[in-house]
């Protein structure tokens, strides 16, 4: 559940040898940080594409989808702008993708405030700590997240307020930490590394 991964990412998860095993800890063994830097920078070099869904018979598809409907990309979407030059304050959008992404190795989610301006309109992705985040069900059974901020305490977020990015995953709300996953391996490295 999210609230198993949240524990698992912050306090750590135990290891079939009994040691805890989290992030801070995992960066520390070089084939672990390695890898995941690896992946990160690989994925935020892809090109990342905005597209809209067309109906069926708009003239702008080519006419063997005219039929049935499809997409164009979206170059002129308030998304795409924000998604290719900064999506957040301090963040290029290649450094704001690696960390996403880094964050869906490490936690198997990244999350993202949607901060708004005046008119409703999206004007920055705040990256939220992916480990802090839990997801909810209110009185109504209506889903929301739930965010630990490490200075204001738990914040409620409604869904339409968070961009979430889940990796692999089977219950359609989280996706699985590879954390978590490789915590065995990762301790059998650092054991071999303490008896040489």
């Amino acid at each position: 559940s999210g609230f198993t991964s949240l524990l698992d990412t912050t306090t750590g998860n135990l290891s079939g040898t009994g040691a805890r095993i989290n992030r801070d800890k995992a960066n520390r063994y070089s084939a672990y940080f390695s890898a995941r830097k690896i992946i990160a920078e690989d994925v935020a070099k892809l090109p990342l594409h905005v597209y809209r869904d067309l109906p069926p018979g708009d003239a702008r598809l080519p006419e063997f989808q005219r039929e049935r409907g499809g997409r164009m990309r979206a170059t002129d979407s308030p998304w795409y702008g924000l998604l290719h030059r900064s999506p957040a304050a301090r963040f290029p959008s290649y450094r704001w993708r690696e960390l996403m992404q880094a964050h869906i190795i490490d936690a198997g989610n990244c999350y993202a405030v949607k901060n708004r301006d005046g008119t409703g309109q999206v004007r920055e992705l705040q990256p939220l700590m992916a480990d802090r985040v839990t997801p909810w069900m209110d009185d109504n059974g209506d889903r929301m997240w739930m965010y630990d901020h490490s200075r204001v305490g738990t914040i409620p977020l409604r869904l339409d307020d968070v961009f979430h990015v889940p990796g692999l995953g089977y219950d359609g709300i989280v996706g699985y930490s590879l954390l978590t996953v490789m915590r065995d391996a990762i301790m059998r490295q650092d054991t071999q590394r303490r008896s040489i």
